[in-house]
């Protein structure tokens, strides 16, 4: 049976448009399974898996000078393409804060929150 040429070539660019393709520039290349990543201001973020823009195993710690440190875990994150190659856009999925405030620690269940991290 012959596969007229159009036909074929669409299913390979649909095919195509579908994998997880890697965003790629110079600050979405640092962010490596198990290292602390502090190349962003004010924040240390750690993956304990990645795969492409899937990461796995969050963590993200936003530092404060009055020492209200705010933790994020996540189960996982997408790692969202921007034209700034300067900045990490995340798409954190099953979020858990934590904040300390005075004597107390606050926590929360987010669950997907967007977060872009600057140089």
């Amino acid at each position: 049976m012959k596969v007229p040429t159009p036909l074929l070539l669409s299913g390979l660019l649909i095919c195509g448009c579908s994998r997880n393709n890697p965003v790629t520039h110079p600050k979405v290349e640092l962010i490596e399974p198990g290292k602390d990543i502090t190349s962003f201001k004010g924040y240390t973020l750690h993956v304990d898996k990645r795969e492409g823009n899937s990461i796995e195993g969050v963590q993200i710690v936003k530092f404060s000078p009055d020492g209200n440190d705010l933790f994020l875990s996540a189960s996982n994150a997408t790692i969202v393409a921007t034209s700034d190659p300067k900045t990490v856009h995340l798409v954190l999925i099953g979020v858990t804060s934590k904040k300390q405030s005075q004597s107390k620690v606050i926590t929360q269940k987010v669950g997907r929150m967007e977060l872009v991290l600057e140089e």
